[in-house]
C-alpha cells in the first residue's frame, strides 16, 4: 500500500474516468453517442460499490474540458470596430471561446 491506495483500485478509477470523458464529451456536438455510452457505463459500474475510485468521474471530466480547451487557444473576441472587405461589412471574429 502507497499512500493509501492500493493497486487494484486504479483500473476502477480509469473505468469511472472513462465515464467522466464521455460525460465531458457530451457537451459537444457528440452528445448523440457519448451521452448514452455515459449512463450505460455509469449504470454497470454503479453495480458494483466502489467509493473513492468514484472521483475518477471528475478527473474524465476535467480532462474532457482541458483537451477542447487546448484545442481553441485561437479565440479572438469580436470587436466593435468592423472589418471592412469588398462585399460590405464583414466582422473578424474566430474560434471557440476556450
Amino acid at each position: 500500500m502507497i499512500g493509501g491506495v492500493t493497486g487494484p483500485r486504479w483500473p476502477w478509477f480509469v473505468a469511472w474516468g472513462l465515464v467522466g470523458v464521455c460525460v465531458g464529451l457530451s457537451l459537444s456536438a457528440l452528445a448523440v453517442v457519448t451521452l448514452p455510452l455515459a449512463i450505460v457505463l455509469a449504470i454497470v459500474f454503479r453495480r458494483r460499490i466502489h467509493g473513492r475510485e468514484r472521483l475518477g468521474l471528475v478527473a474524465g471530466i476535467g480532462i474532457a474540458i482541458t483537451f477542447f480547451g487546448s484545442l481553441h487557444t485561437n479565440h479572438q473576441a469580436c470587436s466593435s470596430t468592423p472589418f471592412v472587405g469588398r462585399g460590405g461589412v464583414v466582422y473578424s471574429c474566430g474560434g471557440v471561446d476556450a
